[in-house]
C-alpha cells in the first residue's frame, strides 16, 4: 500500500507538512531539515524542493487517482502535497498583486464611522482604533500603510499626533514619522478591513478644535486626504 503523509495547504512563505527529511534549494540559497512531524516554511524565491518521506502507518483514507499517479506534484500556495514517497518538484511562485486603498474608519467598542456616515462622537480619553480597507488585485499584495492623525484647529495650524520616547504629544510641526505605520498583506481577491493602530483623543472638540481626522499613505504615496472637513472621516470628542 502506498504511504502518504497528511495533507497541509501552504502559503507564502510556503508551509508544507511532511514526515521525513526535506532539502530545499533555489534562488535564495539552500537548507535542510530533519523532522518527524513539523511545519517547514519554504522561502519565497525557492524553485526546487527535494524531499524524502518517512514511514508511517497505512491510512484508511482513500487515495484518489490523481494522487496515486503523481510522484512529483506541483506546489502552489494553495496546493496540497498529498502523495509521494520521494522526489523533486517545482514550486510555482505566486503572482504579485496590486494593493488598492478603499476606505478608512475610526472605531471604538461601541461606535464605527463606517456605519455612521463617517463621523462618531466619543468621550475624551476613549481608546480609538484606526482601520483601513484594502483590496488585492491580480494576486496577493503587500505594502506599508502610514496613518497621520491630526487635530483640525480653526484659527491656527493643525496639530499632529507625534511620539517622543514612546509618549504621545501634539505638535504644530510636521512630523518626520507618521503616528501609525504597519506592514500589511492582503490575499488575492480579498477586500479586507485591516487594523492599523490606536490613539486616545485628549481634548474635547469645540469652536476652536473642529475635529480629529486622518491622512493615509500607502507605500509612501498619499491615498486619503480630503480637504472638506464635512466630507471626510472624522472624530468628535465630548
Amino acid at each position: 500500500m502506498a504511504m502518504r503523509p497528511p495533507a497541509k495547504s501552504g502559503k507564502v512563505g510556503m508551509a508544507v507538512m511532511l514526515l521525513g527529511v526535506i532539502m530545499v534549494s533555489g534562488l535564495v540559497g539552500f537548507f535542510a531539515a530533519n523532522f518527524t512531524s513539523a511545519k517547514i516554511t519554504i522561502p519565497v524565491g525557492i524553485t526546487t524542493v527535494t524531499y524524502t518521506l518517512g514511514q508511517r502507518q497505512p491510512t484508511t483514507q482513500t487515495t484518489t487517482s490523481q494522487q496515486a499517479s503523481s510522484t512529483t506534484p506541483i506546489i502552489t500556495p494553495t496546493t496540497q502535497i498529498t502523495y509521494a514517497t520521494s522526489g523533486t518538484t517545482d514550486i510555482v511562485q505566486p503572482q504579485q498583486g496590486t494593493l488598492v486603498f478603499r476606505d478608512v474608519k475610526f472605531r471604538t467598542a461601541t461606535a464605527d464611522t463606517s456605519a455612521s456616515s463617517g463621523v462618531i462622537t466619543v468621550p475624551k480619553g476613549t481608546t480609538v482604533e484606526v482601520w483601513v480597507k484594502l483590496e488585492a488585485i491580480g494576486g496577493t499584495a503587500t505594502g506599508t500603510i502610514d496613518v497621520i492623525i491630526k487635530k483640525d484647529l480653526v484659527l491656527t495650524y493643525d496639530y499632529y499626533l507625534v511620539y517622543e520616547n514612546g509618549q504621545p504629544k501634539w505638535s504644530a510641526k510636521i512630523p518626520d514619522q507618521p503616528a501609525m505605520s504597519k506592514e500589511v498583506t492582503v490575499l488575492q481577491g480579498s477586500e479586507d478591513w485591516v487594523f492599523i493602530g490606536v490613539f486616545i483623543p485628549d481634548e474635547t472638540t469645540t469652536l476652536g478644535l473642529r475635529q480629529y481626522f486622518v491622512k493615509v499613505l500607502m507605500n509612501g504615496q498619499l491615498v486619503y486626504d480630503p480637504q472638506d472637513p464635512n466630507n471626510r472621516v472624522h472624530l468628535l470628542v465630548s
